[in-house]
């Protein structure tokens, strides 16, 4: 029996994705490397990781939350895109610049591709990049400056949640002859945190970032001051984490007392508390607005009905309205809006 024939590759980056995307779709490995080799034997290796890695990924990405591939899909790709740039990264050159940059994500931010990226980018300008990984705890991260005193620190944070933790590292490192830059879509998303963090925006675009962290390198610009928040949003925040295990606890009990499941409930609480939390440290809760589509997401996510998502949110919401008081109220009115969409 004769095999059949593979198809002959694209040689345009637009018809080269396609083809990546549709092997990692098939859990076709060896297809999805032949692609890729196809690539980097006709464009740059930055065309290739921005053009089909980056913009592939970030394709397969919006399908899963689309409900139109599986999650196995995604970490699939996720995973290939991952193991290409470490790959890249340990055959990059040595450094030709005296610069030394620090690559980290946020705290509680386990997104790994666009920092991965970042660094190899930077890498092929002829930086010495250290990359910290995912997860950096703002204390850990603090004694690494300290031990390797670089040029300059470059954190990504995806999420609201994780992006506060940006506020904690600018006050933690003020003392330190250091540059501070970040990045990440949640800054894309909402544009106005950007006033809200004391240290350099790099850009929308990892290519850009590039090019704003040389010039960076190149001025070394004095630090940068932000407004601080109001009070009240320190005094909200100081409540809403002093009763949060209350309201968490109510709403478990609400499900047990009804018989319903508390798969994820945890993680559920987790995540929920944190873009509050987050808002609050910011100091203002027009973050948590609805486009924050926290039904959609919680769907998407965690596999519940639009009844389960509804009833989850109106039991964090009666929780809240029984365990805040004061300032935090204005949580509690989040919740109430929320809860009506």
């Amino acid at each position: 029996q004769v095999a059949p024939a593979t198809p002959a590759l694209g040689t345009g980056w637009a018809e080269l994705r396609e083809e990546w995307v549709a092997a990692c779709l098939m859990y076709d490995r060896g297809r999805a490397e032949k692609v890729l080799s196809q690539a980097f034997a006709l464009f740059t290796p930055e065309i290739v990781c921005v053009e089909i890695l980056q913009k592939g990924l970030a394709d397969v990405g919006q399908r899963w939350y689309d409900g139109e591939i599986t999650v196995q899909q995604e970490h699939f790709t996720s995973a290939l895109s991952i193991q290409r740039l470490e790959t890249l990264i340990t055959a990059a050159p040595p450094p030709s610049r005296p610069e030394r940059i620090i690559v980290s994500s946020a705290q509680n931010d386990f997104h790994v591709f666009s920092p991965l990226l970042l660094t190899y980018l930077l890498r092929r300008r002829g930086w010495d990049v250290i990359y910290l990984g995912a997860d950096v705890p703002v204390a850990e991260l603090a004694e690494m400056v300290a031990k390797i005193d670089p040029d300059m620190l470059i954190i990504s944070a995806q999420l609201l949640s994780t992006a506060a933790s940006l506020v904690d590292v600018t006050e933690v490192l003020q003392d330190f002859d250091l540059l501070i830059a970040y990045g990440g879509l949640i800054f894309n998303l909402k544009p106005e945190l950007q006033e809200r963090i004391a240290a350099h925006y790099l850009g929308p675009t990892l290519e850009g970032a590039v090019d704003h962290t040389e010039r960076l390198l190149m001025r070394k610009p004095v630090g940068l001051a932000v407004e601080q928040p109001d009070l009240v949003y320190a005094q909200a925040q100081t409540q809403f984490d002093q009763r949060r295990p209350l309201i968490e606890s109510h709403v478990w009990s609400t499900y047990a007392a009804a018989g319903k499941s508390t798969e994820h409930l945890i993680e559920i609480n987790q995540e929920l508390a944190g873009i509050i939390t987050a808002a609050l440290k910011f100091g203002d809760l027009e973050l948590l607005d609805r486009n924050m589509e926290w039904k959609q997401y919680l769907m998407v996510n965690y596999h519940l009905s639009e009844e389960q998502a509804t009833e989850y949110l109106a039991a964090y919401h009666q929780a809240a309205k029984i365990h805040l008081g004061g300032p935090a109220q204005m949580v509690t009115a989040w919740l109430a809006d929320l809860t009506a969409v």
